[in-house]
């Protein structure tokens, strides 16, 4: 008799639509995340106004203009597009809106993170949308919400990341604020989004409604900073900025090890901790160094025999010492590191997909790993308007007639066309 844990379980989202009109990392990190657990995903962009990260210079290590379909070969698109299907619509045409219409009305959520006004300008607004559709749900994400003195601002994860507060946290002491590079902002509320989408989801399934769902970024983010806030509100102080350090640690730090630019992280949470790295160095000054106060005030210092000793270590050893006799260390892994890592490659972390202009590419997995219904990766991002005719011949049920005639009129396509100077 079979085991019923035996039994092949469909991927848990795999009767969930979602038309997602979303661009950059805050919202495609969301329906890829949905992607992965088997929503089908149905991404909107259009030949004039392409998703942003298409074009992305930040990784290129040749231009742009030395490639071919260079719109196809952004590694920022390609590592959160997986697993959708990809669709262009000329929303500026009423056609493309009408197309754009059709599948909201065969899907169960819309994902979009326009300024609040560019949706309901298109009468593509949650209002308008649920009096025909009550089971819909629609997840908004504004840099700072609908409403409010700053919801029309424009912003980016940097701009986000300032005004949540994250900025004046970052950088070393008597020095000035700095931004956080990998923009964390953005992937940090595509978290909170699909998190908020399962509870909609639920909800839904208990009373049969949709609903609305606004993930602001800015909030999203500031509670990042919940005990920064809380200190101002008890104690009235504005918290400092100390680089690497934390006052509440015994020794927080990085440190260089051999080599070029090689660097090892060291965090002493508690007495114990400490103990051990001291026992190890033998040059620390018990009674002198005695408590973390004592420690956190004569912090350079420590710094100075710390780094001292570091600086002749191999940093994989020196991580393997320090976490054999129990004292937090990590080598700082930079992107070539971490493709070679024997820890992510032990657990199958990174997967190979082949994609046309860019070939066999390895690319991160899925972060959370459900024993039951694990996630899938089974497509490579689309091309630009790869799946116009799929979509929208099998679900909207359009001859290839109707096809031909918005191809003709510029309403889909698959060439982007970007605007000239001057034009």
């Amino acid at each position: 008799m079979t085991d019923a844990k035996d039994v092949a379980v469909q991927p848990i989202l795999s009767s969930v639509r979602v038309v997602d009109f979303s661009m950059g990392w805050a919202g495609p990190v969301l329906t890829q995340m949905l992607a992965d657990h088997g929503a089908e995903v149905v991404k909107i962009e259009s030949c004039t106004h392409t998703d942003w990260w298409r074009t992305s210079r930040a990784l290129f290590t040749e231009g742009p203009e030395d490639l071919d379909h260079p719109w196809e070969q952004s590694p920022l698109f390609n590592a959160v597009n997986e697993n959708k299907l990809g669709v262009t619509l000329d929303l500026n045409q009423a056609k493309g809106v009408a197309v754009a219409s059709a599948l909201i009305a065969r899907a169960d959520i819309v994902v979009e993170n326009f300024t609040p006004r560019v949706m309901s300008n298109l009468g593509l607004d949650y209002g308008t949308l649920s009096a025909d559709h009550p089971e819909l749900i629609m997840v908004s994400m504004p840099a700072f919400g609908a409403t409010g003195p700053w919801a029309d601002f424009k912003a980016t994860a940097f701009i986000t990341e300032s005004l949540a507060g994250v900025s004046s946290r970052c950088g070393y002491e008597d020095a000035d604020p700095m931004l956080v590079s990998t923009s964390f902002a953005d992937p940090n509320a595509g978290i909170v989004g699909a998190l908020s989408v399962l509870m909609a989801l639920r909800h839904r399934r208990l009373t049969g409604e949709g609903q609305h769902v606004e993930v602001a970024q800015t909030e999203a983010l500031t509670p990042h900073l919940g005990g920064e806030l809380l200190d101002v509100v008890m104690n009235g102080a504005v918290p400092a900025r100390y680089g690497n350090r934390r006052p509440e640690s015994a020794l927080c730090g990085v440190y260089p090890v051999r080599g070029d630019d090689r660097w090892i992280a060291i965090d002493v949470r508690d007495d114990v901790q400490w103990n051990a790295l001291a026992d190890e160095l033998g040059v620390i000054d018990f009674q002198r160094w005695r408590t973390p106060e004592a420690r956190f005030a004569d912090r350079f210092s420590i710094d100075e025999v710390i780094r001292n000793w570091t600086v002749d270590w191999d940093g994989y050893e020196l991580e393997r010492r320090l976490q054999s006799i129990g004292v937090p260390a990590g080598r700082v892994q930079n992107a070539a590191d971490l493709l070679v890592d024997r820890h992510l490659g032990a657990v199958d972390f990174y997967h190979v997909m082949e994609r046309k202009y860019v070939g066999a590419m390895p690319y991160p997995g899925p972060a959370v790993r459900l024993s039951r219904t694990p996630a899938i990766r089974k497509m490579p991002a689309p091309l630009l308007g790869e799946h116009n005719h799929f979509v929208l011949g099998n679900l909207l049920g359009m001859s290839d007639g109707a096809i031909a005639e918005l191809e003709q009129e510029g309403v889909i396509g698959t060439e982007p066309r970007f605007a000239r100077p001057g034009e």
